[in-house]
């Protein structure tokens, strides 16, 4: 008899990619799973990420599950409470509940190849699993620079996802350090509340219009009552995101010039200051970064209490905060929006994980650069899904297809395992290699690689973020299990040479 500490897949992390690999499975009809949830509730990074204005710049119809739609969003952008509301709902109503273990942060991953199986300990559980899913997410470790004389600051100091609501913005001078997608939610969400802001701007953002607005209850009577409706309304979004901000980052100068002339125009409608104007005008080809949307952004920085600084922070001496420019501005408050390790995640990881050999991740993508096949499985540590790893990130589109996409590669890499219960799967190195580098060659046609610095790069200026094609492609790539890209090995006391993919194929006729 089987022990209940056994499995057939553990997922670490119940944020939106992990409980779509649940999901998953489930419809597959697996229920030898479990999820490992480091914190007390689901979430992921809309756990996390409570800070004032905070909502997602995909709209809410299409940034939510295919198989669990939710007809009465409230509006066209969800905030981030009804957000992780929807992400609760969904642990329930899919039966996910019961496969979680909350405050069950993960210490270890260690793959065994005698036994095939992972074998994870936690704080106060061993356990074992033929897959492991890494499903941490990218965002979960906030980049805050080192700036000289930080630590003495007098004032509260925190970064945009580790929002301190023991802080009392109100009647404060704040500085804000960054312009990302948080930034520009987080300054029109304090703006009448402080007494003065500060915005420290390294380099300016394409923000284009957000076009907001309420769901009326008729439009969610009509979700509700016809669910065709609902999904059609999807699939505009969708096709309008892909055929439209697809061309303006992979190549079309005609669409990438009336995109930029949308968002010059967003800023001179808001803005009279010829300088602030001048200041918010960046000098890079747009989708070089994330074009980011916000309504309220500029209007936030047209009042008479805030300021832009056109530069990065240089030091910090007491209270006041210095700019490479020499601009100087007291402050009462810093908050830092200054994004996440993402082009370098594999640093922050807070467990190891650790191949057959004792391979520690961490220290094999350091070597070898942070990639994955298909941005999904890793060579050297076999039955290891890493959710939205490298090269799996959007600039234009809801990373919850990609998700999905994941989620349906898991399914197929469950089947084929179970077709050889004596195996584990390793992917082929010269495919892994393959796959990369057809990935670096495709993104040097891309904007991201146009010349601006961005969180997309690593120091070697390479783009292993972000999927350098349609979602299309990247669910087709995904659809099934390509065996001749894998190892099948046999565990044993020994491990066996790999096989070839015509033994793969006699082992499943004798198996």
């Amino acid at each position: 008899m089987q022990s209940e500490n056994v499995l057939e897949v553990i997922i670490v992390g119940a944020g939106f990619s992990g409980m779509a690999a649940a999901a998953r499975l489930k419809r597959e009809g697996c229920e030898s799973f479990l999820i490992l949830e480091k914190a007390d509730e689901v979430g992921g990074t809309w756990r996390e990420n409570t800070y004032p204005g905070c909502a997602c710049d995909v709209k809410s119809n299409l940034y939510s599950y295919s198989f669990a739609p939710r007809s009465n969003w409230s509006r066209l952008y969800a905030t981030q409470p009804e957000i992780l509301e929807y992400l609760q709902d969904c642990s329930r109503n899919l039966g996910l509940r019961q496969h979680i273990r909350f405050n069950s942060a993960v210490q270890e991953a260690r793959f065994d190849s005698v036994s095939g199986r992972w074998k994870i300990k936690t704080k106060g559980m061993e356990l074992e699993a033929r897959i492991l899913v890494l499903a941490i997410g990218p965002l979960n470790r906030p980049s805050i620079p080192d700036i000289p004389g930080l630590r003495e600051f007098p004032g509260p100091v925190f970064h945009s996802a580790r929002w301190n609501h023991d802080v009392d913005l109100r009647g404060k001078r704040v500085a804000v350090v960054g312009t990302g997608a948080s930034a520009i939610q987080v300054v029109p969400g304090i703006i009448d509340e402080v007494k003065e802001l500060n915005l420290f701007q390294r380099t300016a953002a394409y923000v284009t219009p957000r076009k907001d607005k309420p769901v009326g209850s008729l439009l969610q009577g009509l979700f509700d009552l016809f669910p065709l409706l609902q999904k059609l309304h999807r699939l505009k979004i969708y096709a309008y995101n892909e055929l439209i901000a697809g061309p303006v980052i992979y190549g079309s100068e005609t669409l990438n010039h009336l995109a930029r002339r949308v968002a010059l125009r967003h800023i001179k409608k808001a803005i009279r200051d010829p300088e602030l104007i001048q200041k918010l005008t960046p000098d890079y080809r747009i989708g070089c970064k994330r074009v980011l949307l916000s309504d309220d952004y500029y209007p936030a920085l047209a009042t008479d209490h805030a300021r832009v600084i056109d530069s990065s922070v240089a030091r910090i001496e007491g209270n006041q905060v210095i700019a490479s420019n020499g601009e100087r501005a007291r402050a009462d408050a810093l908050i830092f929006c200054t994004g996440f390790h993402v082009a370098n995640m594999h640093r922050n990881l807070d467990l190891d994980i650790l191949g057959p050999g004792g391979q520690s991740l961490k220290e094999y993508w350091s070597l070898n650069g942070m990639h994955a096949y298909l941005g999904t499985t890793i060579t050297g540590f076999p039955n290891l899904l890493f959710f939205l790893g490298p090269n799996t990130g959007l600039g234009h589109n809801s990373m919850v297809h990609m998700m999905e996409s994941q989620s349906n590669y898991l399914a197929d890499y469950l089947k084929t395992l179970r077709k050889y219960p004596d195996h584990y799967l390793d992917v082929r190195s010269e495919h892994d290699r393959t796959f990369n580098k057809t990935i670096q060659e495709r993104m040097k046609n891309t904007k991201w690689t146009s010349g601006c610095i961005s969180w997309y790069l690593n120091e070697k200026g390479e783009n292993r973020v972000l999927w350098p094609g349609s979602t299309l492609s990247f669910r087709q790539a995904t659809r099934n299990l390509d065996l001749n890209a894998y190892n099948l090995v046999r565990q044993d006391l020994v491990t066996l040479e790999p096989l070839s993919p015509r033994e793969d194929r006699m082992a499943g006729r004798a198996g």
